[in-house]
């Protein structure tokens, strides 16, 4: 029988080790795409979780022309759980396998008559974000959660109205981030441009705005609003980073504050990022906008405090890209209702 030095079955150990490690390493993205009863439900929804789903296990390539270098390539970058079930968020320890949550156009109600999440769920998705969690809001995740003050503070502002749907210039306000730094001088798509209750500017943790409209558009209704979303650029989206739940010394109205009597949030270290752009499903096929959504999300999740960079030890189901061929797969371990 042949002996093994010592310091070679060390060595075997460590490569070991550090392949599981890497193995485990993929990040964990929660698609989540309930729509409340009687609320707008988007044709685009499927189109989205694909793109995200295919952008995240390396089906859709970018290049570095048109996307940032952090998510230019064929890697794997993270898994995508999709769910509408929000029960499942009850369970204490079940958002705390994700990395990030994203918000894919959920709805409720613009009267506020329906509330996507149970209380108990509202208090484990604060607590979530408190611990480091990332949140990702796309189009109309503005638009629900309006009895939910924290949520309004997090996405960044509450969803007030859109003028039709028409062809609009969209300009990136900052190369700084992965979500714009290869962002074209004007991206010309059909869409709605969203005002916003309030200006979402005004947060303790003010946002970086990526993107405004870099043409005019037809908006007969803004000489009769009531609301203020602030001044020039127009925020289209945005990304914070740090105290993500904290309310503003000064209120704001609309929703945003936190009651007299009853839970008050605050802290959330990790980052989050919101873009109002998504409504057609031809938006999400077009390579400025992968783009846009890669750096977005791959910027949420590069945050310290998140799960998979804190060490903490993943709950999850591995899947590679040969196992999501085409679309976005449901979590086996945990049921959707869908």
């Amino acid at each position: 029988m042949v002996s093994v030095p010592p310091q070679v079955r060390l060595i075997s150990f460590v490569a070991l080790f550090a392949f599981f490690q890497s193995a485990s390493a993929i990040q964990q993205l929660l698609a989540f795409d309930k729509i409340s009863e009687g609320a707008y439900r988007h044709e685009s929804i499927p189109t989205a979780i694909d793109v995200i789903t295919r952008l995240g296990n390396g089906q859709i390539v970018l290049n570095t022309t048109s996307a940032d270098v952090t998510v230019a390539n064929d890697k794997q970058k993270w898994n995508t759980t999709v769910s509408d079930d929000d029960s499942l968020w009850e369970d204490p320890n079940y958002l705390s396998q994700f990395d990030a949550i994203a918000f894919v156009m959920t709805a409720d109600k613009d009267d506020g008559s329906t509330t996507l999440l149970s209380p108990q769920a509202k208090v484990n998705f604060a607590k979530y974000i408190q611990n480091g969690g990332g949140f990702i809001g796309f189009h109309v995740a503005c638009g629900c959660l309006y009895d939910t003050p924290f949520y309004g503070r997090l996405v960044g502002a509450y969803f007030d109205y859109h003028p039709e749907i028409q062809p609009v210039g969209i300009k990136a306000l900052t190369n700084n981030n992965p979500s714009t730094s290869k962002f074209p001088a004007s991206f010309q798509i059909n869409e709605e441009v969203y005002h916003y209750r309030t200006d979402p500017r005004l947060l303790p943790s003010a946002p970086i705005v990526l993107l405004s409209n870099s043409t005019v558009f037809n908006d007969p209704q803004a000489a009769n609003r009531t609301r203020s979303d602030g001044p020039p650029p127009r925020p289209l989206a945005w990304v914070r980073s740090g105290n993500l739940l904290d309310a503003p010394s000064t209120p704001l109205g609309q929703g945003m504050d936190d009651p007299e009597y009853g839970p008050k949030y605050s802290g959330g270290p990790g980052r989050m990022f919101y873009t109002s752009l998504g409504h057609l499903n031809e938006t999400w096929q077009q390579i400025p906008m992968q783009a846009h959504v890669a750096g977005g999300i791959s910027w949420v999740m590069a945050s310290p405090t998140c799960r998979s960079r804190k060490g903490d030890s993943p709950l999850k189901e591995q899947s590679s890209p040969s196992d999501v061929p085409n679309s976005a797969i449901r979590s086996r371990r945990y049921h959707s209702k869908r």
